[in-house]
């Protein structure tokens, strides 16, 4: 959290979300066709703060998948 205050102080953009919100956000947009819109917004931020990721495995339909690490900035292309 002191990170995102702090990138918040320094005017960035902060996306604050629970991985559970992304996941039902993701298989919503997957049947509305609208997915690589989604990711889109998520990856505008100039950082992206994900809470509750412990908590996935315990929602209906959720993953015990861990969260993978992006290695690259996500482009349009990406969509």
């Amino acid at each position: 959290m002191a990170l995102a205050f702090e990138a918040v102080k320094a005017g960035k953009s902060v996306c604050f979300v629970t991985l559970a919100e992304i996941s039902s956000h993701r298989r919503q947009a997957g049947r509305e066709g609208t997915l690589g819109e989604r990711i889109w917004y998520l990856a505008l931020a100039a950082l992206l703060v994900v809470d509750e990721t412990a908590y996935l495995a315990a929602v209906p339909g959720g993953s015990s998948t861990p969260v993978r690490k992006i290695r690259r900035p996500l482009t349009p292309l990406d969509q």
